[in-house]
This record gives C-alpha cells, sequence and structure tokens, in this order.
C-alpha cells in the first residue's frame, strides 16, 4: 500500500537515474511475479519488463518519451534490471497456466500454456518464455542482455535445473505491431520512408471512444487529443508525432483502441 518513492543513481547504458518506489528501494528480496504474455512493444511482457512496474505511476511515460526507438527502450528495461540486482536479491516467477497471445499485454486472448517458471534471472526465465511459447517477434531486450553477456540467448544452453514434467510448446499469436520488426529490416530503403508508411499504428475506434481522456493524458509522446462533435467527445491520435509505444492501447480501459497492421505487410511478415 505504501505507493512513495526515492531517487536512485543508475550507472547504465540509457539508465543514469530514475524514481523507483520505496519499499522496492528498500527491501532484500523483490520478488517479480508476472503473467505470461505478448506485448505490442516488447514482443514479450514476462519478467524482465513486469519489472518496469516500480518505476512510479506516471513516470513510466516520461521513459517512453525518453526511449523512443524500441533499441533503447530494450536498453534501458535491461538497465533497471541490473540496478534492482545490485540493490537486492530477485526472485523471478512467471504464471502461464493461462497466459495472453495477440495484442497483450491487456487486450489479448487467453491461452492456457500449462507452464510455471521461476527463476533468479530475469532475463533465463524470460529466454525460456520465448522457447515455451515459441516467441517469433524478436525480443530485443533479451538480445541486450545477451550481448552484456548476462544471459545465454538460446533456450538449450540455459542449464535448467529442474523440470517437474516435460512442457509442451503452445504457439501464441503474435501482436499485430510485429510486423514492425520486420519493417525495421527494410529501414534503408527511400530513407526509411517505406518503413515508416507501413507500421502497424494505433487507431482508435471512435465509435467506441467514450472521451474519458485516459490516452491523452498517457500518451508520452501528448499527441492524443480530445475532440468535440456534435456534443460528443472523443480521441483523436495526431499520427505524424506518433512513437508507436502503444500505451494508448494497452491503457484505454474499453478496448477503443486498435492496432493496424497494413495487411500486405501482415502476410509477407
Amino acid at each position: 500500500e505504501d505507493f512513495s518513492f526515492v531517487g536512485v543513481i543508475c550507472s547504465g547504458k540509457r539508465l543514469h537515474g530514475c524514481n523507483i518506489l520505496s519499499p522496492v528501494a528498500s527491501c532484500e528480496v523483490c520478488i517479480d511475479f508476472c503473467k505470461l504474455k505478448t506485448h505490442g512493444l516488447t514482443g514479450l511482457s514476462a519478467s524482465t519488463k513486469n519489472l518496469f512496474g516500480i518505476i512510479p505511476g506516471v513516470e513510466k511515460f516520461s521513459m517512453h518519451a525518453a526511449n523512443p526507438h524500441l533499441d533503447d527502450f530494450s536498453a534501458m528495461l535491461v538497465d533497471l534490471n541490473e540496478m534492482l540486482y545490485s540493490r537486492c536479491r530477485v526472485i523471478a516467477l512467471c504464471d502461464g497456466i493461462v497466459g495472453m497471445e495477440g495484442d497483450g499485454p491487456t487486450h489479448g486472448t487467453p491461452i492456457a500454456a500449462g507452464i510455471l517458471l521461476a527463476s533468479e534471472s530475469t532475463y533465463a526465465l524470460d529466454v525460456a518464455a520465448a522457447h515455451f511459447i515459441e516467441c517469433t517477434t524478436p525480443v530485443l531486450y533479451l538480445d541486450e542482455a545477451a550481448s552484456r553477456g548476462l544471459v545465454e540467448r538460446e533456450y538449450g544452453r540455459l542449464g535448467i535445473r529442474y523440470v517437474t514434467k516435460p512442457a509442451e510448446k503452445v504457439r501464441f499469436a503474435a501482436p499485430a505491431a510485429s510486423s514492425n520488426r520486420f519493417l525495421k529490416g527494410l529501414s534503408g530503403i527511400v530513407g526509411g520512408r517505406f518503413a515508416e508508411f507501413f507500421a502497424a499504428k494505433p487507431r482508435i475506434d471512435r465509435q467506441r471512444c467514450v472521451g474519458c481522456g485516459v490516452c491523452v493524458r498517457s500518451c508520452p509522446a501528448h499527441t492524443i487529443v480530445l475532440t468535440e462533435k456534435k456534443g460528443r467527445k472523443t480521441a483523436q491520435i495526431q499520427k505524424k508525432a506518433c512513437i508507436r509505444c502503444y500505451c494508448c492501447q494497452e491503457l484505454c480501459p474499453i478496448g477503443a483502441v486498435e492496432i493496424h497492421e497494413n495487411p500486405i505487410i501482415g502476410h509477407i511478415h
């Protein structure tokens, strides 16, 4: 129930200082308990991404704004995890008995995977999680952790110590925004305008939108506004300034924000 926060110093690649929740700052052991989900931005939402929750409230939006590119955001996540490891013991637990596929972490579809994972390495747990759900989306924060020598990137080299029974793989459907990783490989075409034009973007269903303003307040780039027509307020995204963090889709309480993927690019991907 304590949501106060304190400032900490970091020596990371992208993170040099931030506020974290006071109970986390003072604990000797942090239990990182998460659900196994796909994620529109990072591809996978498991124990490494879950620790983004130690950043207080709306400061998360500032972190997105400061790291608008996925490479930078992924490096920041690893910096955050390493900062916590330097302060306390971390035990990561992941509930994949029923997970979420598709447009997670909040508007996907429940799927039974039937697994529980535990590790003292958030990265190793997530490598295992990606293995069991046959994750087809590149998870850049795991690539970043591996590049720093913090984890073996291949599941077979993790050194699993205890298995209750052989787990079966269950392929999770990828989020619509996963095609953006494919487009990143084409970023050199026409100065990057090709990839930018065809990237999966958030789109507001204005028939469903109730004008609550949650997306307006949560947008790190301040690119969403409320407009009024015939006495009814709805949200509108100014697309040119969108950084595609998908906070609006994640936080919309009624699911009125969809991720629109170009059908041709989706088919190719």
